[in-house]
């Protein structure tokens, strides 16, 4: 069964109730400086801290949790990997997802992460 963990929607990097149950939040997108110019969405601490705990000892090398994730009308699968920096995880957008959905590096995603618990 795939169990809604998050809806990234509001303005503000702080959970908001909505009706659905959900927390609603903002995360803006950022390019990796290094080789490849990935692109990522680091996902607020405290979100973080919660998917973490729902899915503890399901981790992959390197840490990363296998999801699935929306922004707009794209569904894709894909992990997210621990990040040291902020303490949080990272979400990588691709290419393919930001073209789809007219997305780049300083834009704000809507997005949707789902995992199998």
């Amino acid at each position: 069964m795939v169990s809604p963990i998050v809806s990234i929607a509001s303005k503000t990097h702080h959970g908001k109730a909505s009706r659905d149950g959900l927390d609603h939040m903002q995360a803006e997108i950022w390019v990796y400086p290094g080789k490849g110019g990935w692109h990522f969405v680091t996902l607020p601490p405290e979100l973080g801290a919660r998917i973490k705990t729902a899915m503890v000892g399901m981790a992959r090398p390197w840490g990363s949790l296998g999801v699935e994730a929306v922004i707009g009308q794209t569904r894709w699968r894909t992990s997210l990997f621990p990040d040291q920096k902020s303490g949080s995880l990272l979400l990588p957008i691709k290419t393919a997802v930001r073209v789809r959905e007219g997305l780049g590096a300083g834009d704000t995603a809507n997005l949707t992460i789902e995992m199998q618990l």
